[in-house]
């Protein structure tokens, strides 16, 4: 239950999250820089399993991270064993050096106690989607990846359907920026408030939270909204506070504004 999308130019990249969670699940961790290995990570954090569903590292690679919702998710997993939390893997590639990498780091994981999963992965350069389903890994690169990436445990046809009309429509429209008309979407309500619109609210789940990154080649940064961002506005940044080290780009600090 989450919508993704992003914007390429010529200094680097957007892309912009929707978290949708059940009405239950516990709070999420606002973002934080870590370490992961030797590299800096900004991601927010599961308040339940630890792991996240968007990271961003100090080389320009972000990792995002779509529940799949096949039926046999269902079952227990191979070995009679526990589920991972799929979001733990977002944080085992969150130090990876660009696509290429992570795809690689992909092809040698287990992938058996995982369910499925939808993991798009942006550099300045590559972008990457990778499929799981029961355990095999499915790979699709560059033109071929459209945004929005969709997510749904409600009708999932006629969800994806429904917001990519809307995104369409979205980016069509005259006299906004690609990134004004691209947040409008993720906290917009067409075609009308509910289980259909990118900013989705259901009686047993809703947007929980917006995340903006935004990599090029000076900086990195994260806005985040701990809510439903039809409500919660504007979002609160996480830069660098020192040299990012975005590949092919030139040194930059920290700042609180593009």
């Amino acid at each position: 239950m989450c919508t993704v999308s992003w914007l390429r130019d010529e200094h680097g990249y957007d892309l912009f999250f929707n978290r949708d969670e059940r009405r239950t699940r516990a709070d999420a961790e606002p973002p934080g820089v870590e370490r992961v290995g030797s590299t800096r990570v900004i991601a927010p954090r599961d308040g339940e399993a630890g792991g996240s569903w968007v990271a961003v590292n100090d080389l320009g690679l972000t990792v995002a991270l779509l529940n799949g919702y096949r039926a046999s998710d269902a079952d227990s997993p191979p070995a009679g064993g526990d589920w991972t939390s799929r979001g733990l893997l977002v944080m085992s590639l969150a130090d990876c050096t660009g696509v290429r990498d992570l795809a690689a780091r992909l092809e040698g994981t287990d992938l058996g106690t995982f369910r499925s999963f939808h993991l798009l992965a942006l550099d300045p350069v590559e972008t990457l989607l990778a499929s799981c389903r029961d355990g095999a890994l499915e790979r699709t690169a560059g033109a071929d990846i459209a945004p929005p990436l969709i997510s749904s445990s409600y009708r999932f046809d006629a969800v994806s359907a429904s917001r990519r009309e809307v995104y369409a429509s979205h980016l069509e429209e005259p006299g906004r920026s690609a990134e004004d008309s691209a947040v409008a979407f993720h906290r917009g309500h067409d075609p009308e408030r509910g289980p259909f619109s990118p900013c989705m609210h259901r009686e047993d789940a809703r947007t929980v939270s917006f995340t903006w990154v935004r990599v090029d080649r000076t900086r990195v940064t994260m806005r985040y909204s701990p809510d439903s961002p039809c409500r919660s506005w504007p979002p609160t940044f996480k830069t660098w506070s020192a040299r990012a080290r975005v590949r092919g780009g030139s040194p930059g600090t920290s700042s609180t504004s593009r």
